[in-house]
């Protein structure tokens, strides 16, 4: 799995391309909120945000939310889903309390919002480290159960769905988002 950056001249630490391979890898793993399936589906929209002509109309005005419209999607997901996995893409800068809040009254759960964003933003890194390389994005990972693949599922995590419960360990901090504190990530 460590051969991500195999065909690629330049040289990358063995530690980076295992850490990139392994994330790639548990983005098709059920979370504590997704399963693998959606959590896929989440990836493939964030990569399909900028050529969303939405997100590109949003992107342009003074206001992005004074810009009405459907996101340009892949059709898998809730359209809440597909707003917080494009916004997160192509405008993060300019989301705010506000935005994050209406994202939350519209059904969203806070431990959903943030693994959305975990997803997308790990496929974000791994997506320009491979175009800064010059080679062409990963094929998106296949869903499978982790027993299936012989890795333990997360202790608040059934094998192959979501977990019902986030960890004992999460707290409120930034304000509204509850960060969980993991010891690896994804």
């Amino acid at each position: 799995m460590t051969d991500l950056y195999a065909s690629t001249p330049f040289p990358i630490r063995d530690d980076l391309a295992a850490a990139h391979a392994r994330a790639w890898a548990r983005i098709a793993r059920p979370g504590t909120r997704w399963d693998g399936a959606e959590r896929i589906a989440i990836a493939a929209e964030a990569r399909l945000a900028p050529s969303c002509k939405l997100c590109r109309r949003r992107k342009e005005a003074l206001s992005p939310l004074s810009i009405e419209g459907t996101h340009d999607s892949l059709g898998q997901l809730a359209e809440i889903v597909v707003e917080v996995a494009h916004r997160v893409r192509t405008d993060p800068g300019r989301l705010g309390e506000g935005w994050y809040r209406d994202v939350i009254a519209r059904g969203l759960t806070a431990e959903q919002y943030v693994e959305i964003v975990s997803v997308v933003a790990h496929t974000v890194a791994i997506d320009t480290m491979a175009r800064g390389l010059g080679l062409e994005v990963l094929p998106l990972p296949v869903s499978v159960h982790p027993h299936i693949i012989g890795h333990r599922a997360p202790k608040w995590a059934a094998r192959g769905s979501p977990g019902s419960s986030p960890p004992t360990r999460a707290r409120s901090r930034l304000r509204s988002i509850r960060a969980i504190a993991f010891r690896r990530t994804l």
